[in-house]
């Protein structure tokens, strides 16, 4: 199993669960070092990678394809933010998290379909949110935009791959508890989630599934 974004909250609550199911967790997050959650455990890699050096990312990717192990899972979870609209993203900002958060995850994606498809049975999870697909309102313009990117590389990605056995599952959450709001989504229901999305019959595709606080008006 391989997450990006391995640094966030739900990040860490990911590479948890793919612990518990007895997985192989490789990390990826833009900063490394002595902060990363049980990093150094013999089961575990992790990496420094910064989504935006497109380089490194294909450099990166094509050493783990070598190793020539069948991926069970892809989780994209890394993803830049930036408040505000249009008018007040530094031009800087926004190239480099268009490049790190859709032409990173893409590159990615495309050197470890090999991967996945050993054995037929690798699934990718996209995280996406429900305002990248116009379920709530933001006025954080980039951000919104990143989501709703990912959101449909998804989309176009579960038909380009149908035919090599893997599975891609558009994952949409509302504000998430332990980050956004008191009344937002525990980030041991996005977990379950998961469940769904694995344990189905390899037969199945969950292609979507939408999350949102119950305390919160949408």
């Amino acid at each position: 199993m391989l997450v990006t974004g391995a640094m966030s909250p739900l990040g860490r609550e990911l590479v948890r669960w793919g612990r518990g199911r007895g997985l192989e967790v490789w990390q990826l997050a833009r900063q490394g070092g002595r902060a990363w959650p049980g990093a150094r455990t013999p089961k575990d890699s992790a990496w420094a990678l910064d989504m935006g050096d497109t380089g490194a990312v294909v450099k990166l990717a094509r050493k783990l394809r070598a190793k020539q192990r069948p991926m069970e899972l892809l989780v994209n979870n890394a993803c830049g933010w930036f408040p505000g609209g249009i008018s007040g993203i530094p031009s800087q900002v926004l190239e480099a998290q268009v490049t790190a958060s859709v032409t990173g995850t893409m590159l990615l994606v495309r050197e470890l379909l090999p991967s996945l498809a050993l054995g037929r049975a690798g699934s990718i999870v996209n995280i996406c949110s429900t305002v990248g697909t116009g379920y709530r309102f933001s006025t954080n313009t980039l951000y919104v935009t990143l989501k709703g990117a990912l959101d449909a590389f998804g989309r176009c990605l579960r038909n380009d791959v149908r035919s090599r056995g893997i599975r891609v599952t558009n994952l949409h959450l509302g504000r998430l508890k332990e980050s956004e709001s008191p009344e937002g989504i525990p980030v041991r229901d996005v977990v379950r989630a998961m469940d769904l999305v694995v344990e189905a019959s390899k037969v199945t595709c969950v292609d979507s599934v939408v999350l949102t606080p119950l305390g919160l008006e949408y």
